[in-house]
């Protein structure tokens, strides 16, 4: 339970799926920021703090994530990800730069450009964002660990029924990502 009004609870009346339900959030928020992470994932205490302190710091910046924890049968590892803006784009090409249950988004961009999550590329539809995000803005990522990242058998991630679906949305976005430097 919670008694702060400034967190609202939507509810789905079906399955309507990743995308449009995480489409919904965006719509639906009014705040500066949008904080993204998973139900089963655990945020640090000091997460909305340290990443809000960032955002605040740093106005170019239109997303970003953390490092984080991720934990597999008990076990834990620290997953880091890029600091600086050329190795940010550099990783762009290869594979997803922020880790999406990391994420802090500067609202007022989403409104503003209109950005949503695609449907076309499920699997990686926050890879896509985060491309189409960095054309305008910078992306970043902040060296805390932040959140513990659960790994267990029934993710899309790691779900091989989905591989395929994944594979071919990766390989549109690197190819988007590859022309961007031509």
């Amino acid at each position: 339970s919670y008694s702060d009004a400034r967190i609202r609870l939507l509810n789905n009346e079906k399955n309507i799926g990743l995308v449009n339900t995480l489409n919904i959030g965006l719509e639906s928020a009014k705040g500066e920021y949008i904080v993204r992470m998973d139900c089963d994932d655990i945020s640090a205490k000091n997460r909305l703090s340290v990443q809000v302190a960032f955002m605040d710091n740093n106005m170019n910046v239109g997303a970003s994530g953390s490092y984080y924890y991720r934990l597999i049968n008990g076990k834990k590892a620290v997953m880091d990800f890029p600091l600086n803006q050329d190795e940010l784009k550099c990783f762009m090409l290869f594979i997803c730069p922020i880790a999406h249950p990391s994420a802090i988004i500067r609202n007022s961009i989403i409104q503003k450009e209109e950005l949503r999550y695609r449907a076309e590329y499920i699997h990686a539809e926050d890879y896509d964002l985060w491309s189409r995000l960095s054309e305008k803005h910078d992306i970043a990522n902040v060296s805390s660990v932040l959140l513990n990242y659960r790994v267990h058998a029934n993710q899309i991630t790691g779900n091989d029924l989905f591989a395929k679906q994944r594979t071919e949305s990766v390989s549109t976005i690197r190819k988007r990502e590859l022309e961007k430097i031509r």
